[in-house]
C-alpha cells in the first residue's frame, strides 16, 4: 500500500483571514482545529483523524488512544462503496500495522470497525487503545506511529521512498501536537487544510492505493476530498 497525494493551488489575491472567517464559523463535528498562521505563511485544517491522545479524564499517563482512519466514499454511496474490498483491504493494513507497532510498548486492544460520517465525506475508522508497560515520551509515540499507513506505505520500510516523493508538501499529513503536561495531549494528523505561501494558497489532499484500486476510483476520492476543504473554507 502507498498513499499518493495531489495539489490544487491558486494564486493569493485575498487575505488569509476570510478564509480563516468563513471556516471557523462553521467548524464540522467529528473534527479537530489545528493550525499556525500569519498573513505570509500559515496553514488551517479540520482534521477527522487523531494520531494519538490521552483519554479524556485520565491522569496517571497509563493508556494512549488512537485510530485507524483509512476508506473513503461520499455520503451517498457509504453503505455499499466502504465496504468494497479495496477499503476493507486498506484499513485492514492500517489497523494491523498501528496495533503491531504499538505492541513494542504495552498491550494494544482494537475496538470494533464503524463508519465515520462528515459533512460530505465518509470514512471507515477503528478506535485502538494502548495500556503502557511504562511512561512513553511524546516524541517516541510520534516517531513510532507517523506516517501510519494512513498517510504512509507497507510495509514501514519503504517509507524513505514516500517521503521522496511528498518534498514541498510542508504540513500536509505533518503531525501537529498540543500538550498540557505529560498526561494531557492530544496529536492530530494535518489533513483537510488549507495553507498559504505569500504567493499561492494550496490544498493537499492523499489516496490510498491497494492491490484493487481503480485509477478512476481513486480520483474521484481525491476530488471529493478536494472539494470537501473547498466548501469549507469558501473556496469557489
Amino acid at each position: 500500500k502507498i498513499v499518493l497525494a495531489t495539489e490544487t493551488r491558486a494564486q493569493k489575491k485575498i487575505a488569509p483571514a476570510i478564509f480563516l472567517l468563513n471556516a471557523l464559523g462553521k467548524i464540522p463535528k467529528h473534527t479537530h482545529v489545528y493550525g499556525q498562521w500569519s498573513e505570509d505563511r500559515g496553514f488551517l485544517g479540520f482534521t477527522p483523524e487523531i494520531l494519538f491522545k490521552s483519554p479524556y479524564g485520565q491522569r496517571d499517563g497509563k493508556t494512549v488512544e488512537t485510530m485507524a482512519l483509512a476508506g473513503t466514499s461520499s455520503l451517498a454511496t457509504a453503505d455499499i462503496h466502504l465496504r468494497s474490498a479495496k477499503n476493507l483491504e486498506e484499513h485492514s493494513l492500517v489497523v494491523n500495522d498501528i496495533a503491531h507497532v504499538l505492541a513494542n510498548f504495552g498491550q494494544v486492544r482494537v475496538g470494533q470497525m464503524e463508519t465515520l460520517l462528515l459533512q460530505s465525506l465518509a470514512h471507515l475508522q477503528t478506535p485502538i487503545l494502548l495500556d503502557l508497560q511504562k511512561p512513553l515520551l511524546l516524541q517516541e509515540l510520534i516517531t513510532a506511529l507517523h506516517p501510519t499507513p494512513a498517510l504512509g506505505v507497507v510495509p514501514r520500510s519503504r517509507i524513505a521512498d514516500l517521503i521522496s516523493m511528498r518534498s514541498g508538501y510542508d504540513s500536509f499529513g505533518a503531525p501537529f501536537v498540543v500538550a498540557k503536561s505529560p498526561e494531557e495531549y492530544v496529536g492530530l494528523v494535518g489533513i483537510r487544510q488549507l495553507s498559504w505561501d505569500k504567493e499561492y494558497y494550496y490544498i493537499r489532499c492523499g489516496c490510498g492505493v491497494v492491490k484493487e484500486s481503480r485509477s478512476e476510483d481513486e480520483w474521484q476520492e481525491l476530488l471529493l476530498k478536494i472539494q470537501s476543504v473547498k466548501k469549507l473554507f469558501g473556496w469557489n
